[in-house]
């Protein structure tokens, strides 16, 4: 990291990432298997059965489950899912890239991360190397609800991350100099107010979201997941979450355009202080 162009700094010493994230997500499989949870992958959800506005089962391609509380987080597909149950989810995937270089000589695993809000782009060590991902300001929204449709089919451009290292080259020259060993895309759920959407649906009881997570949902979702399983248990979540109910879209009238220009902004200006 070179001082060129920096004018201030922010040093946050407790901050941590997950060098791979899918081990997250085998620890969180991992802790359902020991709590008697049953899981079944790869087994789509065909329909969401409602009765008297009130959840009653969901139909999967394995057969019938029997269920009176459904929680849809289902990430890109959570717009989908919600559908079924004739809930309106006013969620737009939108495209998020990072690439991982070869190994760089003084790169560290235990180097911090490096996000520069002024051009919306951040790095880490990994794998030997650097990791580059970036806010880009002609942001994709992407429909993922063609059959077979997976995270692998999302369209990359590393033109796009070419452009947002060349905005820290004076900072991280040896990002200018290293190869692309990697680059992959993701989908990033946003929501036309930058804000997460937790709670029960308004208009069908027993529907419940944990959506709309707009690029923060891997670092919060331990918290979503429990205070959302003490509001449905217990009645009430630990921490009031009304900021985040779904029922605040209850009276908006955003046609499918206006809510992807909406929830593209919000992806376009990630680091804007304007977005809060």
């Amino acid at each position: 990291l070179e001082s060129q162009g920096i004018r201030a700094a922010c040093h946050t010493p407790g901050d941590v990432y997950i060098d791979e994230p899918s081990s997250l997500l085998q620890a969180y499989l991992e802790a359902c298997r020991r709590q008697g949870v049953t899981l079944i992958p790869h087994t789509p959800v065909t329909a969401i059965r409602v009765t008297a506005g009130q959840v009653e089962g969901v139909a999967t391609s394995a057969g019938e489950i029997s269920a009176r509380i459904v929680v849809d987080a289902a990430g890109a597909w959570s717009r989908a899912v919600a559908e079924l149950a004739g809930v309106r989810s006013p969620i737009v995937p939108v495209r998020h890239q990072l690439y991982i270089t070869e190994p760089i000589a003084g790169s560290r695993p235990d180097d911090p991360i490096l996000r520069v809000v002024d051009t919306a782009v951040y790095l880490r060590p990994a794998r030997g190397g650097l990791m580059l991902g970036g806010f880009e300001p002609d942001p994709l929204p992407v429909d993922p609800r063609a059959p077979g449709f997976s995270v692998d089919d999302v369209p990359l451009d590393l033109a796009v991350l070419t452009g947002l290292a060349a905005t820290v080259a004076r900072q991280v020259p040896a990002i200018q100099k290293s190869t692309v060993r990697e680059h992959r895309g993701g989908l990033f759920t946003m929501t036309t107010d930058g804000r997460f959407l937790v709670g029960p649906a308004p208009e069908v009881r027993g529907f419940w979201s944990a959506t709309g997570c707009n690029g923060s949902g891997f670092s919060l979702s331990p918290a979503i997941g429990q205070v959302l399983a003490e509001w449905i248990t217990a009645g009430t979540p630990s921490i009031d979450l009304s900021a985040l109910e779904p029922a605040r879209f209850a009276g908006a009238a955003l046609d499918d355009e206006r809510l992807r220009a909406a929830a593209v902004w919000q992806y376009a200006h990630y680091y804007d202080p304007a977005r809060q």
